[in-house]
């Protein structure tokens, strides 16, 4: 399993497809009870899910605690680097 949240909803979307050639994903989207704009970011990397969100489509999904777990581990990780990477250099 992995943990990055966009990683698991590319494998979910490409399942998804397989079963059923037309599921768009704006399908998708409906099904996780998104926009279709929110989805796509999150799926390219633009945009990181909230707690909230997070748990949202864990339920639509039906992922376990431990799913969860690892999302939100992964989720508090890619945070901590995009504060890092925002940081101003300082001038001494």
């Amino acid at each position: 399993m992995t943990t990055d949240v966009k990683v698991h909803l590319k494998q979910e979307l490409k399942r998804r497809r397989r079963a059923n050639p037309r599921y768009s994903l704006r399908a998708f989207a409906d099904f996780l009870r998104v926009s279709p704009a929110f989805l796509s970011e999150v799926m390219r990397g633009k945009h990181l899910v909230s707690e909230a969100m997070l748990l949202k489509i864990g339920e639509r999904l039906k992922l376990n605690n431990g799913e969860l777990r690892e999302f939100r581990m992964s989720l508090k990780e890619m945070r901590q680097e995009n504060r890092l990477k925002r940081r101003p250099k300082r001038e001494n």
